[in-house]
């Protein structure tokens, strides 16, 4: 019986884990340098670290990697670990944790989302579909801001209707950008 051998594909190549710590220290020591002082640094760091540099490179290369494995290391600590949250020291650990700040994350609510109301979703969607096939006789393109404006004409009682039932929620400048927002959403879904 023949044995059939997978080969899996990297898509992802990553750094070993010493070579990581090396770059991560390297970027947190020069995180607030200015780029060309940073790349300066850089070159002399990696020139200083070059055998154990050298075997990285040499391994990503045995793995199939075939872009350039220095450049790869440069960006991954010029635009990744130097940004990256400083992790907290053991002092950090044992100092008691700031009590207001998990108050302040336990505090928020979550906003609640007010539907609108069935009927009117309809009419919007009606009325959509009803003004894109009168365009297309017309060999003129629906666009949803004319829609909308149309829409406002036409169906003003159930518009009013609903600004009553949605009162709660704002003013009626926030209620009309609402209504406004649900009917251009409602033109895209349609038009997928």
């Amino acid at each position: 019986m023949e044995s059939i051998t997978t080969v899996a594909t990297i898509l992802r190549f990553k750094f070993s884990e010493e070579v990581m710590a090396m770059i991560a220290d390297f970027a947190k020591l020069h995180r607030f340098d200015d780029r060309h002082a940073y790349k300066e640094h850089w070159e002399a760091w990696f020139e200083e670290n070059n055998d154990e540099l050298a075997l990285e490179i040499y391994r990503l290369g045995k793995n199939g990697y075939k872009g350039d494995v220095k450049d790869k290391m440069y960006k991954a600590g010029r635009y990744y670990f130097r940004k990256k949250e400083l992790e907290p020291s053991v002092a950090d650990t044992d100092t008691k944790p700031d009590a207001d700040a998990d108050a302040n994350i336990n505090n928020k609510t979550k906003r609640t989302y007010i539907a609108m109301d069935k009927s009117l979703i309809e009419a919007m969607d009606k009325h959509i579909i009803c003004s894109m096939r009168t365009q297309t006789a017309y060999s003129l393109p629906f666009k949803p801001a004319i829609g909308w404006t149309d829409f406002y004409k036409t169906h003003e009682v159930l518009i009013q209707g609903e600004r009553t039932r949605l009162s709660t929620i704002g003013t009626d400048t926030i209620i009309d950008e609402k209504i406004k927002k649900t009917y251009k959403n409602r033109y895209f879904i349609i038009t997928r």
